[in-house]
């Protein structure tokens, strides 16, 4: 697991989701939770991440990841958070977590097991 990684896919996502500048942590929560069933955001959540003090839980992201539409951010969100959390089970399905994850010719930038 990539710490740093998974700050940078949180902070990416996060300023790339609004017209042209960062949405607020509060949107960001409210969009993650958004018509998803069990799942809790808060922007203390969303800062912790940022800021890498904690993680994003698998059975959040797990839940997002099923239960969002392929052509949704938060699929995507939640698939390059899994790649990171555990690159032996999961890859990096969205452009962030592709650039971040992955190097120039497809292999994996972090270690695995």
């Amino acid at each position: 697991m990539d710490k740093t990684a998974i700050q940078q896919i949180v902070l990416e996502y996060r300023t790339t989701q609004g017209d042209g500048k960062p949405i607020t942590l509060d949107a960001m929560a409210t969009a993650l939770a958004d018509n998803v069933l069990g799942i809790r955001c808060s922007r203390q959540a969303i800062w912790m991440w940022e800021a890498g003090q904690q993680e994003p839980g698998l059975d959040m992201l797990i839940t997002l990841f099923v239960s969002t539409q392929h052509d949704d951010w938060r699929h995507s969100f939640a698939a390059d958070l899994l790649a990171a959390k555990r690159p032996d089970i999961y890859s990096p399905v969205g452009e962030i977590g592709k650039r971040i994850l992955m190097s120039d010719n497809g292999q994996a930038v972090i270690a695995r097991p």
